[in-house]
C-alpha cells in the first residue's frame, strides 16, 4: 500500500477506498439508469394524452347531463331580467364616475379662476404722452376696461 505520513492503519486505508468505489459504482449506475431526454418527451406526451381524454370525458358527462336536465317555462325571461339588473348596475357606476370627474373638472376650473381673479395686474394707462404703472384687481380692471382709455395689460 501507500506510505502516509499520518501512520493510518491498513483497516482506514482498505475502508475508505471501498467507500471511494461504492460512491463511483453508485454514480455510474444512476447515470446509466437515467432516461434519455427522448423518453421524457415522450413519457409527458403520453401523460398530457391522458389528462386531455379524462377531461374530456368529464366535460362530456357534464354535458350531457346539462343537455337532458329540464329547463323552466320561465327560464328566458329570468335570464333577460339578470341582464337588465346587471346593465343597470354598470350603467349606474358609469353615471357616478363620470360625475365625480365632473365635480372634480369644476372645483379645478373654479379654483383656478379664483387663482386668476387673485393676481395682481400691472395696468398700463396711456394718456396722451405719459404712461402710468397703476396696480389694480381683476373685478376692477372690468370695470375700468369699459372705460374708452387704451389698455396694455402685463402679468408680473
Amino acid at each position: 500500500m501507500t506510505k502516509t505520513t499520518t501512520g493510518s492503519s491498513r483497516l482506514t486505508v482498505i475502508l475508505s477506498w471501498m467507500i471511494a468505489l461504492i460512491c463511483f459504482v453508485g454514480g455510474a449506475l444512476y447515470i446509466w439508469k437515467m432516461p434519455s431526454p427522448d423518453q421524457e418527451v415522450i413519457a409527458l406526451q403520453m401523460k398530457q394524452q391522458k389528462n386531455q381524454k379524462s377531461r374530456k370525458s368529464l366535460t362530456e358527462k357534464v354535458k350531457q347531463e346539462q343537455a337532458q336536465r329540464a329547463l323552466p317555462a320561465n327560464y328566458a325571461r329570468q335570464l333577460v331580467e339578470q341582464s337588465e339588473v346587471l346593465v343597470k348596475k354598470n350603467l349606474e357606476e358609469q353615471v357616478k364616475k363620470f360625475q365625480t370627474m365632473a365635480e372634480t373638472m369644476r372645483r379645478r376650473k373654479d379654483d383656478m379662476l379664483a387663482k386668476v381673479e387673485k393676481r395682481k395686474l400691472c395696468l398700463l394707462i396711456q394718456k396722451q404722452s405719459t404712461i402710468e404703472k397703476v396696480p389694480y384687481d381683476f373685478g376692477s380692471l372690468v370695470e375700468r376696461s369699459k372705460s374708452h382709455l387704451s389698455l396694455n395689460l402685463r402679468f408680473y
